[in-house]
């Protein structure tokens, strides 16, 4: 995990009053300085440097940054904690891991302040310095930081057009953003640097008003240039991630594959951590499965588990790439993400036209740790500048398009299967405390310690004594699995052969095998001797066996036995046993050879005759474990199977409340609002008009900081609760279809 810079950036000599303050915890616990404190709040007075929190302001800015330089050294000493000066910068390195900074108080007019992961070698720096100011004299800055770089920073004349990827409704999940530069050159600074290095060369980040807007990455292809004035102006593209992440495969930083099951926070952080981007993740999704009491604090995507091993596309090799993967836990809530004030935020639609009063879940950016409730009024209202609206319509170009609802929609949950589903199967152990497994005889069992995992026990001729016995994995009838075993033997004396014994039963069968027919088979009669329910394979120095089993006979715990292994005819031996795994062999639901569910749903008073196209997703409830797009619950082990939303009195498979969403949202025709506002309207907001009836939210959004202009498509949004939804699950045999309107 990496370390944490925090970056204090002068852009001027700073005014009196308040510098900058932050607080630093570790894994929760405040940070403690060796003057007692556990905050940093410092302020700039006249005159001298006056206790622990105040630095005395010099006559120019060099002055200024050596004097908080020493300030810090001499008052906020910590051997973890290293301070420099770097150009007009000053750079905070904490030197230890799991670092969280927060900043209680907004920064000088004249510092900006942000945090990063420190990797050395790898570090951005300052390179280009662009400052303007709007027609309100707002002022706006662009900082590009380059990879490696060593020299100094240059300040170059310009401007940025702020926007957001157009989107078709208000449910689309992916919002990424971008940044237009408008920069001029000459001969003497050509700034063709900027489009021949690699991408994620340079870094770039916007501000207004020292409030950080942007964070993200020049992209080096789309450049252009023009000549006026004897002046170039270069054209540049900046981008948040979000839209690579199409070409990104879902793997960890070292390309290996991700594995095991995984908490869906972690799966939105490990696909954002792709981007190459370090920013807070801000959640408010509020549907939970039943059993879990909603709260503030309480996240539904902290409190489910998902297999990645879902993630494998049907030719069982290629990853999914890292849109597919978000996208799909996303649509399972029906929520969005875009990048707002460089931090990403995870929202439902649904939700905030209930309530613009958002109370968001953030997440540090180093490591996924839960920080606090962040809460934000996301209402916004517009109107004209004659009713003293400000922002406010302008340029005269509003216009107002209807869009027609929706009366029909279906989403396709495709199962995917599971292969090797045993908890626990290489029987890892600390002592006696074999997880998912129940010993029945410790003195049965040798331990090595040095050996956490396997089960080393001494061969005996009373192959009848029980040592351990799974806990069971829940299956159905008709299930196919296959049983696998794996063994050897670690010592032996004057034996030639081991025989390994374990029984495998399901309800109240017991496979075995029939020498009156030469085959296996379940049987549920009472044992008529000790070798009737057992499994016995024979091996002379290793043992790896795969024991295809046939149709269960009936739903209930599949559980698998070890018992002691016989030496043979003669002699002794130590036998270890390494594996008891059972692998899934179905490509289809048992009974039904189903690869997947439709959950549709229409309007039973049929508003319009547009349906929505059915869109496939690879998460959902499932009955069993054999589903490798199963939920689980936080125990990491149950499967979801009933779900209602933050304050509503219901219980619900999750994907028929998101089929459901798509009918409210859209319950009616949806006006478009097009046109230009004079002001900076926030994209993450759910926006009033003034003289027109609704509310709406951004499908397209542009912000030109020179002009001081937010131009937007606007669509209405709907949020009530509708009585007329006429709910259909059936299953999926192969084909996808797009739903028809039968009422």
């Amino acid at each position: 995990m990496a370390k944490t810079k925090i970056l204090i950036e002068f852009t001027a000599n700073p005014i009196l009053g308040n510098a900058f303050s932050y607080n630093i915890s570790i894994s929760g616990s405040p940070f403690l300085y060796s003057n007692g404190l556990n905050t940093l709040n410092l302020d700039y007075v006249s005159g001298s440097n006056v206790g622990l929190t105040s630095i005395g302001l010099k006559s120019t800015l060099s002055e200024t940054i050596d004097a908080t330089v020493n300030f810090l050294v001499q008052n906020y000493y910590s051997t973890f904690i290293t301070y420099q000066r770097v150009d007009n910068s000053i750079e905070v390195i904490l030197n230890f891991e799991d670092a969280t900074v927060t900043y209680p108080e907004s920064a000088n007019a004249n510092i900006i302040i942000s945090d990063d992961p420190y990797i050395p070698n790898l570090n951005y720096k300052l390179k280009y310095i662009t400052d303007w100011a709007d027609t309100e004299n707002v002022p706006y800055s662009v900082r590009i930081y380059q990879r490696g770089y060593t020299g100094g920073s240059t300040e170059v004349s310009g401007y940025a057009v702020l926007e957001y990827g157009s989107v078709q409704n208000n449910l689309e999940p992916i919002r990424g953003n971008g940044l237009n530069l408008n920069l001029n050159a000459s001969l003497d600074l050509t700034l063709e640097d900027l489009y021949t290095e690699e991408e994620n060369s340079f870094s770039v980040k916007m501000y207004r008003n020292n409030n950080l807007l942007f964070d993200g990455y020049l992209k080096p292809d789309g450049v252009y240039q023009s000549f006026v004035q004897d002046q170039w102006i270069i054209s540049l593209s900046c981008v948040d991630g979000l839209g690579l992440l199409k070409d990104l495969a879902f793997v960890k930083s070292n390309g290996e594959h991700w594995t095991e099951n995984q908490r869906a926070i972690d799966i939105v952080y490990n696909c954002l951590k792709r981007t190459g981007l370090s920013m807070n993740i801000n959640t408010s999704v509020n549907i939970y499965y039943q059993g879990l009491t909603a709260s503030d604090t309480l996240d539904p995507l902290h409190e489910v588990y998902v297999s990645v091993d879902r993630f494998v596309k049907d030719d069982n090799d290629t990853i999914m790439d890292c849109n597919e993967v978000l996208t799909s836990i996303l649509n399972l809530f029906n929520a969005v993400i875009c990048q707002v004030d460089a931090e990403w935020y995870i929202f439902r639609p649904n939700e905030i036209f209930e309530n613009n009063i958002v109370k968001f879940r953030q997440y540090s950016q180093s490591d996924n740790s839960y920080i606090r409730v962040n809460t934000k009024n996301l209402g916004f209202n517009l109107g004209s500048q004659i009713d003293n609206y400000y922002p406010h319509h302008a340029g005269g170009n509003q216009q107002i398009e209807i869009k027609g609802s929706v009366s029909a929609a279906r989403i396709n949950y495709k199962y995917g299967f599971i292969t090797g589903i045993a908890e626990n199967k290489n029987l890892t152990h600390d002592g006696y405390d074999y997880p998912g497994w129940t010993v029945i005889d410790e003195e049965l069992i040798i331990l090595d310690p040095l050996k956490s995992q396997g089960l080393i026990t001494q061969a005996n001729f009373y192959f009848t004594n029980p040592i351990i016995q799974t806990n069971g994995v829940s299956l159905n009838t008709g299930d196919l699995v296959s049983v696998r075993f794996v063994a050897n033997i670690l010592d032996s004396y004057s034996t030639f052969f081991v025989d390994n014994v374990y029984k495998i039963e399901i309800g109240d069968y017991y496979y075995n095998y029939s020498f009156d027919t030469n085959t296996y088979q379940w049987s549920n009669t009472a044992p008529t001797s000790e070798f009737q329910d057992k499994i016995f394979f024979i091996y002379t120095a290793s043992l790896d066996q795969t024991l295809d089993l046939l149709p269960l006979p009936t739903t209930g715990l599949l559980k698998i036995t070890i018992y002691q292994s016989n030496p043979g005819a003669t002699g002794s031996a130590v036998v270890e046993h390494t594996l008891v795994d059972i692998i899934n062999k179905s490509e289809v639901a048992a009974n039904t050879g189903a690869v997947g569910e439709f959950h549709t749903v229409q309007r039973q008073n049929r508003p319009s005759s547009i349906s929505k196209d059915t869109y496939e997703i690879y998460n959902g409830d499932s009955p069993n474990v054999l589903y490798e797009g199963a939920i689980f619950k936080n125990d990491n082990t149950s499967s979801t199977s009933f779900w209602y939303r933050k304050n509503k009195t219901e219980s619900k498979p999750i994907l028929q409340i998101a089929v459901e969403d798509i009918l409210r949202l859209q319950q009616k025709p949806q006006k478009i609002f097009t046109g230009d506002i004079y002001g900076y309207m926030p994209y993450l907001s759910i926006i009033s008009i003034n003289n027109l009836d609704g509310k709406f939210m951004p499908i397209e959004w542009n912000f030109d900081g020179l002009r001081n202009i937010t131009s937007v498509k606007l669509l209405q949004i709907f949020g009530d609760e509708l009585n007329d939804i006429d709910y259909k699950f059936t299953l999926d045999y192969g084909k996808t279809t797009k739903v028809t309107i039968t009422s």
